[in-house]
C-alpha cells in the first residue's frame, strides 16, 4: 500500500481511536508513528538488494519479508509492552499497519495465500528450503 494510503487510513483510525477512548495526544502520536515508521524494513530490503527491483515490485505489490511485519517481531513488542506501556502503543500502530496490508494481499492475491509466509520470519526460513 502506498505511504499516502497508510496516512490517511492511520489518521482516520485515530480520529475514530480519540472519539472512542480516554487516550492521550502523546499516544495517539506514537501510534501514528509507528503505524507509518514500520516501513522503514522495506528501505532496508530494498537497499540492500541496491534498490534494482524497487519500481516493479512496489507496482505489482510484491511480497518480500519485512522484519517489521513479521509475527515475531509483533510478539517482541507483546512482550515489551509487559515492561513499558509505550510498546502497548507502538504494538497498536504496527498491527493496524499490518492488517491493512494483509487486506491488500488478501484482494490482490484471493484464494493464493503463498504471501503468508512473508508474515514470519520463522515460516520463511524453513518453507525456502
Amino acid at each position: 500500500m502506498h505511504i499516502i494510503f497508510h496516512i490517511l487510513l492511520s489518521s482516520l483510525f485515530l480520529l475514530v481511536l480519540s472519539q472512542a477512548s480516554p487516550i492521550k495526544p502523546l499516544e495517539l502520536t506514537i501510534i501514528f508513528l509507528s503505524s507509518i515508521l514500520i516501513d522503514f524494513d522495506h528501505i532496508l530490503y530494498y537497499a540492500k538488494n541496491n534498490f534494482k527491483t524497487f519500481r516493479a515490485d512496489f507496482k505489482n505489490k510484491t511480497p518480500h519479508l519485512y522484519i517489521f511485519h513479521t509475527l515475531e517481531f509483533i510478539l517482541l513488542l507483546i512482550a515489551l509492552s509487559l515492561f513499558s506501556e509505550i510498546f502497548i502503543f507502538i504494538l497498536i500502530g504496527c498491527f493496524f499497519h499490518i492488517s491493512l496490508d494483509i487486506l491488500i494481499y488478501l484482494k490482490k492475491y484471493k484464494r493464493k495465500f503463498f504471501w503468508l509466509r512473508y508474515l514470519s520470519i520463522i515460516s520463511y526460513f524453513s518453507m525456502s528450503h
